[in-house]
């Protein structure tokens, strides 16, 4: 249970160059509850490179087995046009990092349009995610129940998200913004928005 610590995100995308996770994660089954994470204000509680998720940036790595619980990332009241990405396992997934076997269930909130947020992650780019779940509960722009931006893979995954959204932006049972492939996945939402579908885009 992490409830009294700020958290970090493990492989950081740091104005000082990138420090992406590369390696293997085996949650071993085990229940991980209680991340938090924000940008609040101009500054940052545990956020790094603009991305907020139990990991930064992974660059081919493999995550698999593990359920977070409670999971709270919020980004807010901030100035300027930077763009946020914020996904429970990862914010951003690219160079074949493979996730299966993971669950999540979190509380996303952003006051920035140019933010995306994902289920399980924000940005997915030529990388996998197969055989998972999410439940997330988003307030924002650009929303997608497992994945914000995808342009990799997602098989035999599903989701139960809450969407409350908060002007333009696109809205996606399953992905909101898609040039990847989604094959046997299905999504249970609500929304309070108009765009909604499995599909914000295509």
């Amino acid at each position: 249970d992490m409830k009294a610590h700020t958290w970090v995100p493990i492989g950081l995308n740091a104005s000082d160059g990138p420090k992406t996770l590369q390696g293997t994660f085996n949650g071993n089954g085990h229940t991980i509850s209680n991340i938090y994470c924000s940008y609040l204000g101009d500054t940052y509680d545990g956020g790094t490179g603009r991305g907020l998720g139990m990991f930064g940036t992974t660059d081919g790595a493999t995550i698999h087995d593990v359920f977070l619980h409670g999971v709270e990332l919020d980004v807010l009241n901030q100035t300027g046009n930077d763009a946020y990405v914020i996904g429970a396992i990862a914010n951003e997934a690219k160079g074949n990092t493979t996730i299966y076997n993971c669950i999540a269930d979190a509380t996303m909130e952003s006051t920035m349009a140019n933010t995306t947020m994902g289920g399980l992650v924000g940005k997915l780019t030529n990388g996998t995610i197969h055989s998972s779940a999410a439940m997330p509960d988003m307030t924002g722009y650009t929303m997608g129940g497992l994945v914000g931006n995808n342009s990799g893979n997602i098989d035999n995954s599903f989701d139960h998200a809450k969407f409350h959204s908060s002007g333009s932006g696109y809205v996606g049972g399953l992905v909101a913004v898609n040039t990847g492939t989604v094959e046997n996945c299905y999504a249970r939402e609500q929304s309070d928005s108009s765009h909604g579908g499995r599909f914000g885009w295509l």
